[in-house]
């Protein structure tokens, strides 16, 4: 069973989430690198870019050990632990 659920953040807040993510899991081989900000990214192709990168990294989070019972991440998923 798969279940989906749309959440809307902000990538300030994705920044500072996988800030802690980083302390806490400081030894996971699957934590990838996150994308740069970007702040003059207006250009298609770089927020194309971003969006991938973005993309991966959050395709990964699942596989690090420990992450799927880690209540301060799963309250930033708006997800009752």
């Amino acid at each position: 069973i798969v279940y989906r659920n749309t959440i809307h953040k902000r990538f300030s807040e994705l920044y500072k989430n996988d800030q802690r993510l980083r302390y806490t899991y400081k030894y996971s081989n699957h934590l990838r690198e996150f994308p740069p900000k970007g702040f003059f990214a207006k250009k298609k192709e770089l927020l194309d870019e971003r969006f991938n990168q973005l993309s991966c990294y959050l395709e990964d989070l699942p596989l690090i050990l420990g992450i799927s019972k880690d209540t301060n991440f799963l309250k930033f998923l708006e997800i009752d632990p």
